[in-house]
């Protein structure tokens, strides 16, 4: 017996570990230096944020973060345009690393000022570090989404993105159990130091980056190739567009608002109730413990409850969440638990009911709601798509900052007017207004809700929706939306089948079967030929009243068809009298196809004949069905004798029928007859299209015919497209990288001219 190498052995568990997190091979050392440089940056910036809000509370107290508010929103803001004009004058790459070092590089000249004690400089020092903290976290959220979608494309980045967002959840759990270590040994001042540290580690690994691949960033500024691409008018948004553009607006408008008010509850608490180094300490066993909790939704949860749930039940699971928890605290149901339990006296009702807000929020916020947020944009059409998206995330959330500080203030000087000596009031006014805007979240959520599906649908009717973007679609909601349009709108039913054939096609039979008798001949079709990869017993009764109609021919043979597949206990004696000359070819094919799959010897021998005379006949109708039954049955026994004359017949439509059956049954002795069909332009598409079904068989003929210089262009062209679509269904199913595309990126590396 040979053991495996160390080498084969190592390879293996590599494999083995990419498969348990749905990774390709290709995607491992891009995902793996992603993810290192999102865990080293934010346990710098986590270490940064409790140093500042420690510092900061201990000399300024909760009551100016509002102020902080405002001053944020106007930075963020003027940060998110710095950012943009960074990149119209300079390379890709130098933008990312600057943004990277320059981030991390102001943590030590704060460190040096609060040394100072000369007038105000370290209260100036503190106030300049709570600031930039919020510009630092704009500037790498920047950082990681532009560089993650260079490196990799929407599809790849549906499966990576999760576990690179996932290390700032690692980051959360080893700063916040290492940080009571660094406040005992080096104190909480010294902890900027090594933030900024784990921050420069964090650029270093962004400089490898981008130097490892750099084919993956422009070499030029954004406004060089900006200058080449062509102009594109978004087109005025219609009024289904506008019922979802404006609750998408408030979803990340409220989310923002309510994340600050409970920030600011939160803080205040933590102020009235610990000294300095003490908030910073909960704040790091707070976090690591959160951090733990983060992972295991992450990794095991959300992904699941999206699946069970779908997009927007999981996106309402949040304010839900926070609604039920701020009226618990309202009603003082903590100070019961407290009662009973023997808490320290510090530990207030108000004090749980606040930290369990601020859990839950932080909780689902990063990895529920952060799974969702990217595909709400999914449902708008490609041209409006990032004007939005940049909208809402660079402009709307900075402005909701600053109006949220103005708020507060206005809020807070409004009870002090009203109730100059009933302090408690304000704390309970506060959950009583994040009950509100939860409230008010959830609502936002059922609004989006009820017009997404509605805005994916017009999406199809006028087709902007291909099978690719499927794979990002609350297919739930979509699907109750479309079974709602396909009853009430019958006038759009082709765009909503459609659809169906794409997001539910199993479940098709039983929306469909019922609405056949009120549909035209055209959608009877379509809607038969939806159904009839899954054919269900239960709706039998509604396609035999279509068949008792007498529809036409073309409708009748693919009713019969459904009707006869669907039965599990065939009776062959019904379809025998559909054999007759008298019968239709249409029909007679489809139920010799069927009983050459179910029959006795002897009634298989009755559909042979049946075919073998219409494959004989001296009419193209009767030829073309029997061809195309062909491809419909399992096994042609003696049939397979006529594919040779049917390839040299006199109607076109019968030979590219034929084209069809080779590529159905797989006959290798006929796949030159595939290649020889790519150099006519009237069986060119069909021999095409009967080549890529065949998959990785086709490859080596393919890889032959495209390599041969001698070839006429057209049809080595032809022979690149259908690799090219070969590889791209292979991608969609399988892991790795398709054989099919592994040979074109070895053409396209080695080649020129033309072929390139």
């Amino acid at each position: 017996m040979k053991l495996p190498s160390p080498t084969r052995l190592k390879g293996y568990w590599i494999r083995t570990i990419l498969e348990w997190v749905n990774l390709r091979p290709e995607e491992g050392e891009r995902t793996l230096l992603m993810f290192a440089f999102h865990t080293t940056t934010a346990m710098g910036l986590l270490w940064l944020e409790y140093s500042a809000i420690a510092l900061f509370l201990e000399k300024y107290g909760a009551k100016w973060l509002p102020v902080i508010y405002i001053a944020s929103s106007v930075i963020c803001s003027g940060l998110g345009v710095l950012y943009s004009w960074l990149q119209r004058i300079l390379p890709l790459r130098s933008v990312l690393v600057a943004i990277a070092i320059l981030a991390a590089l102001p943590l030590l000249v704060f460190r040096l000022g609060l040394e100072i004690e000369y007038g105000y400089i370290t209260v100036v020092t503190i106030f300049l570090l709570r600031l930039w903290m919020d510009a630092v976290y704009i500037l790498n959220d920047l950082n990681s989404q532009v560089t993650a979608n260079q490196l990799f494309n929407i599809r790849e980045i549906k499966r990576t993105y999760p576990l690179i967002s996932s290390g700032l959840l690692v980051a959360d759990v080893l700063s916040g159990f290492s940080l009571p270590l660094l406040l005992l040994f080096v104190g909480l001042k010294n902890v900027l130091a090594f933030g900024s540290g784990m921050m420069l580690i964090g650029a270093l690994t962004l400089v490898y980056i981008c130097q490892h691949y750099q084919q993956a960033f422009p070499n030029s500024p954004a406004r060089q190739w900006e200058e080449m691409e062509p102009d594109f008018a978004v087109r005025q948004p219609s009024e289904s567009l506008r019922r979802y553009v404006i609750p998408l607006f408030a979803f990340f408008i409220l989310g923002e608002a309510l994340y600050l008010l409970i920030e600011f509850q939160y803080m205040g608490q933590l102020e009235e109730t610990l000294d300095g180094s003490a908030i910073a300490g909960f704040l790091g066993i707070f976090s690591g413990t959160l951090g733990l909790f983060e992972l295991v939704t992450q990794w095991f949860i959300s992904s699941r409850v999206i699946d069970r749930f779908g997009l927007f039940l999981s996106a309402m699971v949040l304010p839900g969440a926070l609604s039920v928890i701020g009226l618990v605290t309202l009603a003082k149901m903590a100070s019961w638990v407290k009662f009973d339990i023997g808490l320290p006296s510090w530990i207030t009702g108000l004090f749980i009911g606040v930290v369990l807000l601020r859990f839950v929020d932080e909780l689902l916020r990063f990895t529920l709601v952060a799974s969702v947020e990217p595909v709400l944009f999914q449902a708008l059409p490609l041209g409006l798509r990032s004007v939005v998206q940049t909208t809402v995330q660079g402009i709307a959330k900075p402005m909701t900052t600053g109006i949220t500080g103005l708020g507060i203030l206005a809020t807070i000087g409004l009870l002090n007017w009203a109730f100059p000596n009933f302090e408690p009031l304000r704390h309970w006014v506060f959950i009583l207004m994040v009950v509100i805007f939860a409230l008010l979240w959830l609502l936002s959520t059922w609004l989006m809700r009820a017009n997404y599906g509605s805005l994916l649908l017009i999406n199809a009717e006028q087709g902007r929706l291909g099978s690719a973007n499927t794979n990002f679609l609350d297919t739930k909601t979509v699907f109750e939306e479309a079974v709602r349009r396909l009853k009430t709108e019958p006038n759009n039913r082709s765009a909503y089948i459609q659809l169906l054939s794409q997001i539910a096609p199993e479940k098709a039979s039983k929306v469909l079967s019922p609405l056949l008798g009120e549909m035209s001949k055209d959608l009877q079709r379509q809607s038969l030929e939806v159904m009839l990869p899954y054919p269900n017993p239960d709706c039998l009764k509604d396609v035999s009243g279509l068949i008792d109609q007498r529809p036409p021919v073309e409708v009748l043979a693919l009713a019969l068809r459904y009707f006869w597949l669907a039965q599990e206990d065939l009776n062959i004696r019904t379809i025998k009298p559909y054999l007759q000359p008298a019968v239709d070819p249409t029909v007679r094919a489809t139920a010799a196809a069927l009983i050459m799959g179910r029959g006795t010897p002897k009634e298989k021998f009755e559909a042979v004949k049946t075919l073998r005379r219409m494959l004989t006949s001296k009419k193209e109708q009767e030829r073309l069905m029997g061809t195309r039954a062909l491809a419909e049955m399992d096994y042609l026994e003696s049939l397979v004798v006529y594919i040779d004359n049917l390839l040299r017949d006199k109607s076109l439509k019968v030979r590219c029928a034929c084209l069809e059956v080779i590529a159905a049954k797989r006959f290798e002795k006929y796949y030159p007859s595939l290649v020889k069909a790519l150099y006519y332009t009237s069986t060119r598409n069909a021999a095409r299209i009967a080549l890529v079904k065949q998959g990785d068989e086709a490859i080596p003929l393919l890889r032959v015919l495209s390599e041969d210089i001698h070839k006429p262009d057209v049809v080595r062209r032809q022979a690149w497209m259908a690799l090219g679509e070969i590889g791209r269904l292979q991608a969609i199913t399988q892991k790795g990288t398709p054989e099919a595309m592994k040979h074109l990126v070895q053409q396209l590396m080695s080649s020129w001219g033309t072929t390139r």
